[in-house]
């Protein structure tokens, strides 16, 4: 017995040995835990008491290893080691610190569990009374105010004078604020379109000329995906408030107009055949809904055709619009029915090539 009693580095042997068992011991705990809070989160499909206890056992997991683990360590230095009078103050500190982010860390996440459950319940109740633009919105709030509630009782607790540093912190923000005027800008552009509601998460929009659905929506930034070349695009929300936005989701598919030029040299006769030809072409394409096509105006150089149709599929639209363009082409050629050119390679191409059948 007198061997437990011997000193080794400021210790008793009794003491390391609790410590050692101590050190064994948080591995099994966090084992033991994690296994719980697993078990609990794959058993979410039974009701929503169920599916809520579920979320939070998936929220915490993470969180709850990191802090078994700094608690174990708390709790060998503190209660059962004597750390040197130079080594302790560091040792406790830099614990302290830990088991205060770890706190933040599963208060956060039982924050955005909360948000969640509450949409989720809010959508059960009726109609979309929140969407994916009010979400990040409830979760930012939560988790800072989760995280301002552990850093001044983790402050106060060490000691600081949180009143002192709070007032240096509100200065200092200001001056960090007016120095950052992009960055409130972007802030500032997520509450309106959290307002306004130009876009929804999901919608096609038409921005900056690019074609694009909205992915994500966050309070800083919305992640597009660009329709042409299939990457996500990080848009800051300050960009929306200064460019026009065209929202299109609630159009079947894309709408196109446009004009088709004919030459003056075609008779009337040409002319109503070729309003035939474009609606017989439309009609017929499996893909296509065909809307109006009309003589609109003509001119000193050309008869001016405009034409209205949707393609049904938005992601078709580049395809559908060739086949169409190409078959009223054809139609076009097969009965000489010639295109208008511009009034100066009008006339080059009828000095150089009088006999042109499809341009005039």
């Amino acid at each position: 017995m007198q061997l437990l009693e011997e000193i080794w580095a400021g210790n008793t042997a009794t003491r390391w040995i609790v410590a050692a068992a101590t050190l064994a011991a948080i591995p099994v705990v966090v084992r033991v835990v994690d296994v719980t809070l697993g078990r609990q989160a794959r058993t979410g499909a039974d009701g929503p008491r169920a599916r809520w206890l579920a979320s939070l056992a998936t929220a915490v997991r993470d969180p709850a290893r990191a802090l078994i683990r700094l608690a174990g360590l708390w709790l060998i230095v503190h209660e059962v080691l004597t750390l040197p009078a130079w080594l302790r103050p560091w040792v406790e500190g830099a614990l302290y610190f830990g088991l205060m982010l770890a706190c933040g860390w599963i208060g956060a996440r039982l924050a955005e569990a909360a948000v969640d459950s509450y949409l989720v319940r809010a959508a059960e109740r009726g109609p979309a009374q929140v969407d994916g633009l009010l979400r990040p919105l409830f979760r930012a709030a939560a988790v800072g105010f989760v995280w301002m509630v552990v850093l001044v009782l983790g402050l106060d607790n060490a000691g600081y004078e949180v009143g002192a540093l709070l007032t240096g912190l509100g200065i200092g923000g200001l001056a960090l604020a007016m120095a950052s005027k992009d960055l409130l800008s972007d802030y500032l552009g997520g509450i309106y379109i959290m307002i306004n509601r130009p876009f929804a998460v999901g919608d096609k929009i038409l921005f900056k000329d690019k074609w694009a659905v909205v992915l994500e929506f966050g309070l800083r930034a919305t992640t597009l995906r660009d329709f042409d070349i299939n990457h996500k695009i990080i848009v800051p929300n300050g960009q929306f408030t200064s460019n026009a936005i065209v929202n299109i989701s609630d159009h079947p598919g894309s709408m196109i107009l446009m004009n088709i030029r004919l030459s003056l040299t075609n008779d009337v006769g040409r002319v109503a055949h070729a309003l035939s030809l474009v609606q017989e072409v439309l009609q017929a394409h499996p893909e296509v809904r065909y809307i109006w096509s009309k003589l609109d105006h003509f001119d000193d150089y050309a008869f001016t055709l405009r034409i209205h149709y949707d393609v049904l599929e938005f992601k078709q639209r580049i395809r559908v619009k060739s086949e169409v363009n190409l078959a009223i082409a054809r139609g076009f050629q097969a009965h000489g029915i010639k295109f208008a050119a511009l009034p100066v390679r009008a006339m080059q191409a009828a000095a150089a090539e009088p006999d042109n059948a499809f341009v005039g």
